[in-house]
């Protein structure tokens, strides 16, 4: 991340639109993030690239900020950019947990939770155990199962979409 300090706006003298810009960015003493030197934005009118996006920060908020970069522009002719910022004393609500429904239209994820509840069965009930334990003991499984299966599909998904990311990268550095 590299932080460009109210001195990098000066030289602008172009157009109103510019000088106006630039006054309010000094004014309000904005400093500009923006990652490395990468575009993120393709003009195909013209046939050229340009670093409009950017983030504009405070400086009390910068201080904050982790990280920032410009992601593959794969929908439009802008690239993502993504700012990373800790938060002081940010604390995430636990959320409760809910059945994907469309894991259960898997056949190969259905055999795998029958296989599960199998071998539960076959391990847990036994005379001795009342069956509301048993019945409890049995949604907790299940559902570490189902949510064992949602990660690795989540795993895969994200692999498949780091790859094309990183594919479609390729191709833009050997565009350019």
């Amino acid at each position: 991340m590299i932080l460009r300090p109210r001195r990098s706006l000066q030289p602008y003298t172009g157009c109103s639109r510019v000088r106006l810009w630039a006054r309010m960015i000094l004014e309000r003493n904005f400093i500009h993030l923006f990652a490395h030197r990468m575009y993120s934005f393709f003009s195909a009118a013209h046939q050229t690239y340009a670093r409009i996006d950017l983030f504009l920060t405070s400086p009390r908020i910068t201080t904050l900020c982790i990280s920032s970069a410009i992601g593959v522009a794969s929908i439009s002719d802008h690239s993502p950019l993504t700012l990373s910022v800790m938060l002081p004393a940010y604390k995430p609500s636990r959320l409760q947990w809910r059945l994907n429904t469309r894991l259960i239209t898997y056949e190969d994820t259905l055999a795998e939770i029958r296989d599960t509840i199998s071998h539960f069965l076959t391990m847990n009930d036994t005379p001795t155990i009342n069956i509301a334990t048993l019945w409890e003991t049995l949604k907790a499984v299940v559902r570490g199962q189902f949510i064992v299966i949602a990660e690795r599909q989540n795993a895969i998904r994200c692999d498949e979409h780091q790859q094309l990311e990183d594919d479609m990268r390729a191709l833009e550095v050997t565009l350019r």
